[in-house]
């Protein structure tokens, strides 16, 4: 934020990376499923369909405050991605109980035969 840029580049540079850092990890998710050749699991279609909608919502702001100065929509923009970042939080660590809950079942099951 220190550069020495106008009010108006320093919101262009801000939201175009963080567009651009959802948009790797959207492509990183696709590439490294590519690679293992494993079909996308539920979390996995969960988790790039919000970082979809995260790269809309950083697209809107860029146009809006970068380069229309309009602050009109930011309220929304901060609800919606408060609200994404819980989502994702959520499905990932759903994922990660689920899964703990099925190894621990499953040694059990080793430990009892």
């Amino acid at each position: 934020m220190s550069l020495p840029m106008e009010k108006f580049a320093l919101r262009r540079v801000f939201y175009f990376s963080k567009l651009v850092i959802m948009a790797s990890f959207m492509a990183t998710l696709y590439i490294l499923h590519s690679i293992r050749g494993c079909l996308f699991s539920r979390v996995a279609k969960s988790i790039g369909y919000l970082a979809m909608f995260s790269v809309s919502l950083h697209m809107m702001q860029l146009v809006a405050r970068g380069y229309f100065d309009f602050n009109g929509l930011s309220p929304l923009y901060q609800f919606s991605v408060m609200v994404i970042n819980i989502m994702a939080f959520m499905v990932i660590a759903i994922y990660s109980i689920k899964l703990m809950i099925k190894t621990k079942f499953d040694s059990y099951k080793e430990l009892v035969k």
